[in-house]
């Protein structure tokens, strides 16, 4: 959809363009009359017919500033109509980048989850009776808390 936009804004460039330019048009014109009627005299009928076909040359003699102006306004609508694309196809990858992650965030989340029900039942058992320990997430709550820290050997040295 978007790439039909661009094209129309370049074709819209390319007319505002050849809009005013001179021009050699072949034309052709068909036509055909009848009349008729009664009157005091009788009745009577007339009809006529022409053709024509020719060339017409145009050529304008003064556009006071239209045609510049006209595409001075049709290339700035290509480029607007180029980072709309532009745009467009980066919230698609935005998003399908984003629904990736969900998935693959949810199915860890759903694995760890797993792991931690599997771990804890074990753990119930040891724990004292009435001792209760807070966690934001239940399952958390019966597992010990482990805590590291890792030192370089660069910030030993400072």
């Amino acid at each position: 959809m978007q790439r039909a936009a661009v094209e129309v804004a370049r074709q819209e460039a390319a007319k505002a363009s050849g809009a005013v330019s001179p021009s050699v048009d072949l034309v052709a014109q068909v036509g055909r009359e009848r009349l008729s009627g009664h009157g005091d005299f009788g009745a009577a009928g007339n009809a006529a017919g022409n053709r024509m076909i020719g060339m017409q040359f145009t050529l304008p003699l003064y556009t006071g500033g239209m045609r510049g102006a006209r595409e001075q306004e049709a290339v700035p609508g290509i480029a607007r109509a180029q980072a709309q694309s532009d745009q467009a196809r980066q919230q698609v990858a935005q998003q399908t980048r984003a629904a990736w992650l969900g998935l693959t965030v949810g199915a860890g989340r759903v694995d760890a989850l797993a792991l931690l029900q599997a771990g804890a039942a074990p753990l119930q058992r040891w724990r004292p009776s009435g001792h209760t320990l807070w966690s934001p997430v239940p399952e958390l709550a019966a597992r010990p808390l482990r805590m590291s820290c890792a030192r370089s050997s660069a910030a030993s040295t400072a």
